[in-house]
């Protein structure tokens, strides 16, 4: 892979790599272990399998902490990943010294890293000139540091690496710092109202909380803490976090004003229905925002330009156990929220889009054309049947998001809302390419059936499937007592009945039992495994 070059419209933050346009998935990085800082080439390569199994194709390097070892890069490199680069510790003031010492700093860490071809941008820091903006600290006047950075660290890229693109800080420029409609944006969109994020340019940070799994968390909680006695799960007027008291001392950050949408879902009863509750908000959020941007315009637009060049979640990695805002925890454990993005980032993405109507579209970020069949269906939970089935042809070049239908149009017009709405793209030989499922109501408003599983083992592979709609199936293993490294292809995902759902196990076990069980069914479903080839 060479040296990605920037390609630029009305500002907007589009990536071409050997001419190709490529569009940033993926997450923040922050140090994978801050016990001791000491770097650890297996546990990052371990990150890094993680991060591919999510459909990841980039990384942000967090300017605050100190940058990763140069097996970080050499891993980017080899498996083509794309990195922004953030300069480490920037220091903004204009007195001539800390200039001098600002352009040094820039020439040591451009003259490390140039020679990478995984990194794709320098920027200048982070959140620096969002924080000085008058809407968010008061007025100040402009931000001293621009200077610093459009002059002086500018004036060494310019110099030293002038084939890569500089961004002078993240977020960066607008009517505020913050302004997704014309550079990157940090949406943080549960604390501050942020003019314009549906379709936004460039989002090089998002979040939202949910915990770690139970297994992870009963490692690093005191016991009592998990569910204290005599709290009570009901927030009412006065209450300020949506969890017990008791856990305020394993999260940081206001976390409690960056949840998902947690009125969509039942109240929690225990440390695990909590646990899904945090993790099935985040999953929501996460699931809407990045396919609204994966798809990049409204379906009324019919100019077919998707204004989003990439969203990277914050953040990807924990650096020591905690509840707040990773995807993968300090034990290398996967929150439920990282298989909502894992779909949400597939290459070809099937969603729908419900509105004032409901669109199916189909996102296509290979090289390859797609031709290929979409099948609608509507799916009665109660009568646990098909009520209507459409199907539509569709052709997608790459890099373009389509309209597949608006089922109103297509023959799926009004409908109660105890109803699933599923779709499978198939080519024409009948291989499944993408699938989707969507609620026609918030959860908390529906009542699930008691599904029952079956598993098979197919070439290693789980083979499951449901007699019933089946929601949220979890995916647990164990290895005399060991939860932890299975590492599931997928996890959390839904299944309605006809589907055969293949899951890989990719974790470090070579055998033991899986468990598998939908959330609201008291129905579980066992299988022994073992690796292929193993005696």
């Amino acid at each position: 892979m060479r040296a990605a070059m920037r390609s630029r419209s009305n500002g907007a933050l589009h990536f071409r790599v050997n001419n190709v346009p490529v569009r940033l998935w993926g997450g923040n990085w922050v140090t994978p272990d801050w016990k001791t800082e000491v770097w650890d080439q297996e546990r990052a390569a371990r990150l890094f399998d993680i991060a591919e199994n999510a459909h990841f194709n980039a990384f942000r390097v967090w300017g605050p902490v100190r940058n990763p070892a140069d097996g970080f890069y050499d891993l980017a490199d080899e498996r083509g990943f794309l990195i922004w680069q953030d300069f480490h510790g920037m220091r903004y003031s204009l007195d001539e010294a800390n200039r001098r010492r600002v352009r040094e700093e820039a020439s040591i860490q451009i003259k490390a890293l140039k020679h990478h071809p995984s990194v794709l941008l320098w920027c200048g820091g982070n959140e620096a000139a969002m924080w000085h903006d008058s809407e968010f600290r008061g007025p100040g006047g402009p931000w001293p540091g621009r200077a610093v950075v459009e002059e002086d660290v500018k004036s060494v890229c310019d110099a030293l690496d002038p084939g890569r693109y500089f961004h002078p800080n993240s977020p960066y420029h607008g009517i505020d710092a913050n302004d997704p409609q014309s550079w990157d944006t940090h949406g943080y969109t549960n604390m501050w109202y942020v003019p314009g994020y549906d379709y936004l340019v460039f989002a090089s940070e998002d979040t939202r909380i949910s915990a770690p799994p139970l297994h992870s968390l009963k490692r690093f909680f005191a016991p009592e803490d998990l569910w204290p006695e005599n709290y009570s799960p009901v927030w009412t007027h006065g209450c300020e976090r949506p969890w017990p008291d008791a856990w305020r001392k394993y999260t940081t950050g206001a976390s409690e004003k960056k949840t998902g949408p947690i009125e969509q879902l039942h109240d929690a009863t225990d440390a695990a229905s909590l646990i899904y509750r945090l993790g099935s908000a985040s999953s929501i959020y996460y699931q809407d925002t990045i396919e609204r941007q994966r798809r990049g315009r409204s379906p009324e637009d019919a100019s077919g330009r998707r204004r989003c060049g990439g969203y990277l979640v914050w953040k990807y990695n924990d650096s020591w156990p905690q509840f707040y805002s990773g995807k993968v925890d300090y034990f290398l454990e996967p929150y439920q929220a990282y298989y909502a993005i894992k779909r949400a980032y597939a290459p070809v993405l099937l969603s729908f889009e419900v509105g004032d109507y409901i669109w199916l579209w189909v996102v296509n970020d290979t090289r390859e054309p797609i031709e290929a069949e979409a099948t609608i269906r509507l799916f009665h939970l109660d009568k646990n049947e098909t009520v209507k089935e459409v199907s539509r042809e569709v052709s997608v070049a790459p890099d373009q998001s389509v309209v597949v239908a608006r089922l109103d149009q297509a023959g799926i017009g009004t409908f109660r809302r105890e109803h699933i709405l599923y779709a499978c793209l198939r080519d024409f030989a009948g291989r499944v390419i993408a699938r989707t499922s969507a609620l026609a109501d918030i959860e908390r408003r529906l009542r699930f059936p008691d599904a029952r599983l079956t598993i098979r083992l197919v070439d290693g592979a789980l083979s499951i499937a449901t007699d019933k709609f089946a929601r949220a199936v979890s995916l647990e293993g164990d290895a005399d007592g060991d939860a932890f490294g299975w590492m599931f292809e997928d996890n959390w995902f839904d299944l309605v009945p006809g589907e055969e759902k293949i899951v890989r196990v990719l974790g470090r076990h070579r055998n033991g039992r899986i468990t598998a069980r939908p959330w609201f069914s008291p129905h579980s479903t066992a299988i022994d495994y073992r690796r292929p080839g193993d005696p």
